[in-house]
């Protein structure tokens, strides 16, 4: 089930990411401005998802912020990650920031082709280690 997250709460979670993991989220691109990115990824034709599903367990609790080319506030869903997989996979493409709900990873998508990993948790770790071959 996919839920809409509250404004206030979206902004409290930017927050407490921003300050945590070094973020600026001031930028309408924070992801060019990660302090700390752990991995940066370009994947060219790939699908974004289909990466992303090899890494993240389809039961993990996330939070989707839909970034495109716009400064905060973003709107914003909480939801398993295969939900909001599914989710993505049935708009037009659009930049996002998928996070987990206990804060300790991100992952950027940008207009780039490239994905954008950063985060303080020995599960990020398993995200970074992979290549697109």
């Amino acid at each position: 089930k996919i839920e809409k997250v509250a404004s206030a709460k979206s902004t409290s979670i930017l927050t407490t990411l921003s300050k945590s993991e070094h973020v600026d989220f001031a930028q309408i691109w924070a992801w060019q401005n990660c302090k700390d990115p752990q991995s940066r990824l370009s994947y060219g034709d790939q699908d974004t998802l289909d990466i992303l599903a090899s890494k993240i367990p389809s039961n993990a609790a996330c939070i989707l912020f839909v970034t495109d080319d716009a400064p905060p506030p973003w709107p914003s869903f909480a939801g398993p990650f295969q939900a909001l997989s599914s989710l993505l996979a049935n708009h037009r493409y659009f930049e996002f920031l998928l996070v987990g709900k206990d804060l300790i990873w991100y992952v950027f998508d940008t207009h780039m082709n490239e994905l954008v990993f950063g985060g303080s948790n020995t599960r990020l770790n398993t995200l970074c280690n992979f290549s697109v071959d």
